[in-house]
Formats: structure tokens, C-alpha cells, sequence
């Protein structure tokens, strides 16, 4: 029986943790003015060159932009994070 009440009171306080870092988070976010997530993140401005980067592909190959020269490309929002060279 001892047993199980640590363990329930353990679990207990996992979750009391997790609800607590969130409630911080959704504060956070709350207090956030409307463009801030936007400065968090360097943008190219329209018409600007792309800076030269290289990354893998879901079929494993290395792209780099010199694959994408003269096409017009439409990169999704992702968390890519290209390493420039």
C-alpha cells in the first residue's frame, strides 16, 4: 500500500510540473505582441538572393541552392536550418 501511494503522489507531482511549465509558456505567449514571433526569425525581404546553404533531402541527397538555380522555388515553413557556406 505504501508503495503505491509514493508512486501516485510521485505522479502526482510530474504533472503538477508539467502544468506549471505550461501555464508559463501560454503566459508567454499571451504577453507576446503581434509580429514579436516574427523578429525571433532573419526573413529574406521579397526580390532578395537566398544565401547559399546545403542540406539533405528525405531521399538522403545533398542539395544545395546551385539545384535551384533559375527556378522558382516555394520553401514550406519548416525548421529546416540550412548550414551556410
Amino acid at each position: 500500500m505504501e508503495s503505491v501511494l509514493f508512486i501516485s503522489s510521485w505522479l502526482l507531482w510530474v504533472i503538477v510540473l508539467i502544468n506549471f511549465f505550461l501555464t508559463l509558456a501560454l503566459i508567454r505567449r499571451i504577453n507576446m505582441k503581434p509580429g514579436d514571433h516574427l523578429k525571433i526569425l532573419e526573413t529574406l525581404k521579397i526580390g532578395q538572393k537566398a544565401p547559399d546553404f546545403m542540406g539533405e533531402a528525405l531521399t538522403g541527397e545533398q542539395v544545395t541552392l546551385a539545384d535551384y538555380a533559375g527556378r522558382a522555388l516555394a520553401h514550406p515553413r519548416s525548421r529546416f536550418h540550412p548550414t551556410t557556406s
